[in-house]
């Protein structure tokens, strides 16, 4: 089935809504459509202290900020203490720019081929079976490909991620760039960034 061919069910998206569900933060069950405006104002949602832009690497639930705003050793620190700090930030974001740069000149490129995957989750034959995902083989400039995924971190982390990665089958010598974007009926934040298959 074509997506072009999907119509949207907006009876059963509203009866989906009213679903109850969990807060990943502080496990108070409400509507899922009440999730979202939850979310940003949930006392246990994730918060980085107020002096992250000057160093302080402190994360944790928004109900402990204040109180580590009040304790915290960054909000006495001198101005040559930082220095190093806010460079290695302008570093960052200069190298985030290069990436939104890349991207869009990858976005123009005149052979472009696009193709949505989906992930299925797998578990490898190991004694402590490692989760990974992975797609179908999909047919890319004469080519199969699948696309591969493995995630940091674990339920108890905020900050889990999910690498990606585009594997050849078979032998060639040919060099591609590609890039992951989300899927704008998909549910997960994703990064864009150019990577290189050889």
């Amino acid at each position: 089935m074509s997506r072009n061919s999907c119509v949207r069910n907006l009876v059963v998206e509203l009866l989906l809504s009213e679903l109850l569900t969990d807060c990943i933060y502080c496990n108070t069950t409400m509507p899922r459509n009440k999730l979202d405006s939850h979310s940003k104002e949930c006392k246990g949602r994730p918060m980085s202290c107020v002096y992250a832009k000057v160093g302080c690497a402190w994360s944790g639930p928004a109900h402990a900020s204040h109180q580590h705003a009040e304790e915290c050793d960054y909000q006495h620190r001198l101005a040559k203490d930082i220095i190093a700090h806010i460079n290695k930030a302008d570093k960052e974001q200069e190298e985030q720019a290069e990436k939104v740069r890349s991207v869009t000149s990858f976005m123009s490129s005149a052979k472009l081929f696009f193709t949505d995957i989906v992930l299925n989750p797998h578990r490898t034959g190991d004694y402590i079976p490692t989760l990974y995902y992975e797609s179908s083989k999909f047919n890319l400039f004469g080519h199969y490909w699948l696309g591969r995924g493995k995630v940091t971190g674990d339920e108890h982390n905020y900050e889990r991620t999910l690498s990606l990665k585009l594997v050849l089958k078979g032998k060639s010598n040919m060099d591609i760039e590609f890039c992951f974007i989300r899927d704008p009926y998909c549910c997960v934040e994703v990064v864009p960034e150019v990577g290189i298959s050889s």
